[in-house]
């Protein structure tokens, strides 16, 4: 089955766990159906949604203390053996979204 990492990182590349002591928190959607919600790791800043069937999902990053303070990216996954990363890039010293790349592996 596919996968989904959630990853938040600074200007830098840099993992960026929480501001001011609140964690980021990733949210996987399939419409508007939760199927996860998880605080990024303390040390790499990141999630693992993993047994994911092929499809359309919505990749939500959330914080209220960022602007805007819940970030979203529609992906769809073709087949069981991919492997997605999402990185929600911030300015963090303006605490704003900067932009979000994506890492498609096929295995």
């Amino acid at each position: 089955m596919a996968v989904i990492s959630i990853v938040t990182r600074n200007q830098n590349g840099n993992a960026l766990t929480s501001i001011e002591g609140i964690p980021f928190v990733a949210i996987l959607q399939i419409g508007e159906q939760v199927i996860g919600e998880q605080t990024v790791e303390l040390i790499l800043a990141r999630t693992i949604f993993d047994n994911l069937p092929p499809g359309s999902y919505t990749a939500k990053v959330r914080h209220e203390l960022v602007e805007p303070p819940i970030a979203q990216f529609d992906v769809t996954l073709m087949t069981e053996e991919e492997i997605l990363q999402i990185s929600f890039n911030y300015l963090e010293p303006e605490r704003v979204l900067l932009n979000v790349r994506t890492l498609l592996v096929q295995s």
